[in-house]
């Protein structure tokens, strides 16, 4: 008979992990008296100073054409490299929705090896929509639809088209 022999440990606590307690608490303590307090993230942000300079966010000139033209998303990936150049950066990341991305996709397996440093991406929209067929699937397979459906809380029919992540506008 083997026998194991467990030693408990100590957990080591992060040396900051005491003030960010304090920091916590005394957010509390000040939303429970004042109104006019920042939510967490926003109270951290006032309070914590932050030695890394501010970052820009910028948008690109528009292109007046429709989005999936073939040359307008060829265009979108040589504006793509030319800021990340300008930015000093090897790669870069473009988000795109579906219809677009897939062109960007194809010019980029065509013209490889000239945008391999780009990153395609897909919107969150189509993220959110991915995610929620996730869901969909999980809630259908454990009868989800037909119990909200008895319990006359949906139409029947009405959550199928959320659920499957096809139809977002119901």
């Amino acid at each position: 008979m083997t026998k194991f022999n467990y030693s408990l440990t100590a957990v080591i606590e992060p040396t900051h992990l005491q003030i960010v307690k304090c920091r916590d608490l005394f957010w509390i303590m000040n939303l429970a008296t004042n109104s006019e307090v920042p939510m967490c993230e926003g109270w951290n942000a006032l309070i914590t100073p932050d030695p890394l300079p501010k970052q820009s966010i910028g948008y690109m000139e528009n292109i007046n054409f429709p989005p999936t033209r073939l040359d307008v998303v060829a265009e979108t990936l040589k504006q793509s490299q030319r800021v990340a150049s300008e930015c000093e950066q090897q790669y870069v990341v473009v988000h795109y929705d579906l219809a677009v991305a897939k062109l960007a996709m194809q010019i980029q397996s065509t013209e490889a090896p000239l945008y391999d440093n780009v990153f395609i991406c897909f919107g969150p929209f189509h993220i959110l929509l991915a995610y929620f067929a996730c869901l969909g699937h999980i809630i259908d397979g454990y009868g989800g639809p037909n119990i909200l459906t008895e319990t006359v809380v949906l139409a029947p029919g009405s959550l199928d088209g959320f659920l499957s992540g096809k139809h977002y506008n119901r």
